[in-house]
């Protein structure tokens, strides 16, 4: 049986409150930029300007500076011979972006624009209020907001998605990457594009703490620090503690622990989306989402802030040493002693945290010794017996308790029942 997420339930409020819960975590990046590697140029520090939410007309060339601004037609106008040699590859990209953004529509609330496909605008009335609460509680963490307000882009397609963000479609299959914080703006790929959807709200706090980094470091901070960040801290507006690690991530975190996988922190520059698949992008949050609370438990959040800052004057190695008066490279060998302590149980039934572009088979994702139970609810549900399809897919969770497509169906059962809160247990 294909699984279309989308199909799950017709009305706009229920598959809005279940694309919130969907177990499957979602993927944001920080990337390298574009045609860009050597350090010091004059074309990577205006970059570097652009993302620390610095750009002005005097500090970068004309057409960053539009970009900056998202006036997208306006950047590609004020291209020159100059600006084109120094950055070869923006002209192509702007087009690209032009067409791929030119029927979002914009709304507004006090700290942000967001840009919307015109037929799913009703996820304003969710990404709005979120992003702001989201980041009223950045700004007590990090004591720091961004001026002016933040443009967000949600893009219906992968294919605009990839002309917008500047990754390839390949890389976004390979990678999972749905989310980005780039050329000082958040994007994400619309949660009704993929048939699983996944925690969008999340995507965009996700992104949203990246900018933060990018404007207390001056872009300074190395990917592993960027990434670590952003996980750690992107449920932290709804949850206490802070849901960063999927009981799957756990267990494959204790197997690469177990086996010698672990990644090294060097090998994630200069973006996540360049590890081989996304068994390892997922390893590599897990890795360093959990190095960023070793930090926070052992150093506290104002003493990370403060490292942060630090980077506008130092570079990111003598920052961290100032501050933590340890390297990078012993904080590594210190963390993987901190986590070979930690006494998680392996779970079972875990779906992994894949994100799926595709309708998925659940076959593929329900254990053989469940499936008779998952199939016998899913007949009950369908004759609207509703109470015996519960029964049925509870002993299939007794089982798999962590398996995400039963527990999506037991909170379809819940739903249809009328009972919200049991239905958002399940997820």
């Amino acid at each position: 049986m294909k699984i279309s997420f989308t199909n799950i339930l017709k009305d706009y409020r229920n598959r809005l409150f279940l694309l919130f819960l969907v177990p499957a975590l979602a993927y944001g990046f920080q990337t390298e930029f574009p045609g860009v590697s050597k350090k010091g140029s004059s074309s990577l520090k205006s970059l570097e300007i652009l993302e620390a939410g610095l750009a002005s007309k005097k500090s970068v060339p004309a057409s960053l500076f539009h970009l900056s601004r998202g006036e997208y037609q306006k950047a590609f106008d004020a291209l020159t011979p100059q600006t084109e040699s120094q950055f070869p590859w923006l002209k192509s990209y702007l087009a690209g972006l032009i067409k791929a953004s030119e029927d979002l529509i914009p709304y507004e609330s006090e700290h942000f624009v967001l840009y919307l496909p015109e037929d799913q605008s009703f996820l304003r009335f969710y990404a709005l209020p979120a992003i702001e609460e989201a980041a009223t509680h950045m700004e007590k963490v990090f004591g720091h907001r961004p001026k002016g307000k933040i443009r967000i882009e949600v893009y219906p397609s992968k294919e605009q998605f990839s002309a917008a963000s500047t990754l390839t479609e390949e890389i976004l299959k390979r990678s999972g990457a749905i989310g980005i914080c780039k050329f000082h703006r958040l994007m994400i790929l619309s949660p009704q594009s993929l048939p699983m959807g996944y925690r969008w709200l999340d995507a965009l706090a996700h992104e949203y703490v990246h900018l933060m980094v990018n404007e207390l470091s001056w872009t300074q901070a190395e990917l592993w620090l960027h990434e670590g960040t952003a996980r750690y801290f992107d449920t932290t507006w709804r949850s206490d503690p802070p849901v960063f690690l999927s009981p799957n991530q756990k267990t494959k975190l204790l197997e690469a622990l177990e086996e010698e996988r672990l990644i090294e922190f060097k090998r994630m520059s200069p973006s996540l989306v360049y590890l081989k698949d996304q068994d390892e992008v997922s390893l590599a949050f897990s890795q360093v989402s959990h190095a960023i609370e070793s930090l926070m438990k052992d150093h506290g959040e104002r003493k990370f802030v403060k490292f942060l800052k630090l980077m506008r004057k130092k570079t990111f190695p003598k920052a961290f040493s100032t501050i933590y008066q340890i390297t990078p490279p012993e904080f590594e060998v210190v963390w993987q002693g901190k986590l070979s302590e930690e006494k998680w149980d392996k779970t079972k039934g875990a779906l992994s945290d894949d994100i799926f572009f595709e309708e998925i088979d659940e076959d593929v994702v329900i254990g053989a010794n469940v499936k008779g139970k998952v199939r016998l609810g899913d007949r009950m549900r369908k004759k609207g017996l509703f109470e015996a399809a519960l029964i049925e897919y509870k002993k299939a969770l007794e089982e798999e308790p962590d398996n995400a497509i039963v527990l999506l169906k037991a909170a379809r059962a819940e739903l249809a029942l009328k009972r919200g809160d049991d239905a958002r247990d399940h997820l």
